[in-house]
């Protein structure tokens, strides 16, 4: 027979109560612990700081759901939370996010409350991993393909003419230009949206009627 344990409780005239012992389930975070969280390619065991991911649309109107992506993702990538090295793994936790639907938003591409989307033939995403014995965690761009997806460009986004008030390069990432043209002072340039702020911090406007990463710092306008 199962058996539980109760026990009656009064409150005082200001209608608190006082327990000698309460008993609750805690993770301890170790914060001095130096281990980071990485990610690595399940196939090569090799570490790697951006990823990507092929998937073709079904016969459905090209529909896809927000699963497949998220699924695809993990079955070829997978983050540890490392001591120094790959096999210097610490006994922790690892739990993920996404923010593929944030994403998809961001280029007018409607989801319903089930995760169907109309897949477009390209698009970034973020994995986040984090651990719970020390809170790292550690993001992981993912660029998808699906080739027979439809074509969307940022013509369906407000666009706005801006003039170059600082020599500006065009950048593919926070890290890599896209090209090597060099935009000078004065020169006018058509954004589309809002401004994306990249891993860095910093914040840029999307440049080109085309899906295209090419990007330009906003400090560059102002």
């Amino acid at each position: 027979m199962h058996q539980t344990n109760s026990r009656t409780i009064k409150l005082d005239q200001n209608g608190t109560v006082t327990l000698n012992q309460v008993a609750i389930n805690v993770t301890a975070k170790d914060f001095a612990n130096p281990a980071v969280v990485a990610w690595y390619d399940r196939e090569t065991n090799v570490n790697v700081t951006s990823g990507n991911i092929t998937l073709d649309a079904g016969s459905d109107a090209g529909k896809m759901n927000v699963a497949q992506f998220v699924a695809a993702a993990e079955n070829k990538y997978v983050a540890r939370n490392n001591a120094g090295d790959k096999h210097n793994s610490q006994s922790s936790t690892i739990s993920y996010s996404n923010n593929i639907k944030e994403a998809l938003k961001a280029m007018n591409i409607d989801i319903d409350a089930n995760g169907w989307f109309v897949a477009p033939k390209s698009f970034t995403f973020e994995m986040t991993a984090s651990a719970n014995n020390n809170d790292a965690s550690a993001k992981l761009p993912i660029t998808v393909t699906v080739p027979n997806g439809k074509d969307v460009t940022p013509a369906t986004v407000p666009s706005q003419s801006k003039t170059i008030m600082h020599n500006a390069y065009v950048y593919k990432t926070s890290k890599k230009r896209a090209n090597k043209v060099v935009l000078k002072k004065g020169t006018e340039v058509t954004t589309y949206g809002g401004a994306y702020t990249f891993k860095n911090g910093k914040k840029y406007y999307k440049i080109g009627a085309d899906t295209k990463k090419t990007y330009v710092k906003v400090a560059n306008f102002e």
